[in-house]
């Protein structure tokens, strides 16, 4: 078990106080700008499956969009992908990720101000059974210390309704711990139904598109007001390789703790019990990046974050 116990999320309440805001210029937040089928500044599954040594075309899962834009020429369009590398759900991330398979689990760009908001156009076609279907949105800074990080401003968004057009969403970030950040990271994961098939599903051509287009993101200049602490979800060890405790707010008892791996799929659902002491094993699990979200008992999810799981 790794000795240091790092706090994911010990979260710091700042809505209301924040008496300016920022835009900051995101790299090719209209996706207007692509190069050998590929978004600039964007990575995505294809770029992982040339470190493999596969064509991209094989594990791309992101895809240029001409037809089905908010602005522009282009938007980007997530799908999951049927191929020789197995069923992928549609996934897009910005800047990179890491420039070997050592470091392909490191994401996001170098980023120095916290944020106040994380918005943009999206449209989500769902095709899945009975139409249910998810995509989460992950707009998160961070800070490095070592090989482990600690969360710092959150803006994540939940999409699950099918839509026909382009919808203007905007999420009011979160201060979940104070510090300045070093690292900006959005993820973009759609297509991972929860009764889904890799044998039957993503042949049988049911493939939810998320397209995205002109992303926004606007950061803090100013704060009118004494930050108020409160407890909300915390996970340690972090990094783990065996057993992770982690802690949450009351109001989640009765709710659930869901582990994803890096492809989306959900490795571990349990219930929260209490409020103060859950546990759960990551022995079995590969090594890797893994993402958590807890839900509260009326299934409204209002923790997120990242956990590194160690050999």
């Amino acid at each position: 078990m790794k000795k240091t116990l790092l706090t994911v999320a010990s979260a710091v309440a700042i809505s209301g106080m924040m008496t300016a805001q920022t835009p900051y210029a995101l790299p090719n937040a209209g996706f207007e700008t692509w190069s050998s089928g590929k978004a600039t500044s964007w990575s995505g599954y294809g770029d992982v499956g040339v470190l493999y040594g596969l064509p991209y075309s094989t594990a791309a899962t992101y895809f240029q969009d001409a037809t089905n834009k908010n602005s522009g020429s282009f938007s980007i369009r997530l799908q999951n992908q049927n191929g020789m590398v197995g069923d992928l759900p549609g996934m897009a991330w910005l800047g990179t990720a890491g420039t070997s398979t050592a470091n392909i689990g490191v994401y996001g760009i170098p980023f120095s101000q916290n944020i106040n908001s994380f918005g943009g156009f999206f449209r989500y076609a769902i095709t899945a059974p009975g139409s249910v279907d998810t995509a989460v949105i992950f707009c998160q800074t961070t800070k490095w210390t070592g090989s482990s990080t600690d969360l710092i401003d959150d803006a994540s968004f939940i999409l699950t309704t099918n839509t026909t057009g382009f919808q203007n969403i905007t999420q009011t970030a979160t201060n979940v711990n104070p510090g300045v950040p070093d690292t900006l990271w959005i993820i973009a994961l759609s297509s991972y139904w929860p009764g889904y098939d890799s044998n039957t599903v993503a042949s049988a051509g049911f493939t939810s598109n998320l397209n995205m287009d002109d992303l926004t993101l606007t950061t803090v200049t100013g704060i009118s007001a004494p930050v108020l602490d409160f407890v909300d979800t915390r996970v340690a060890p972090n990094p783990a390789s065996d057993v992770v405790r982690f802690t949450t707010s009351a109001k989640n008892i009765g709710g659930y703790f869901r582990l994803y791996d890096a492809l989306g799929k959900e490795v571990l659902k349990m219930q929260v019990m209490n409020a103060l002491d859950n546990r759960f094993s990551v022995e079995s699990l590969p090594a890797g990046v893994y993402f958590y979200q807890v839900s509260n008992s009326a299934g409204e999810v209002n923790a997120y974050g990242k956990l590194v799981v160690t050999e």
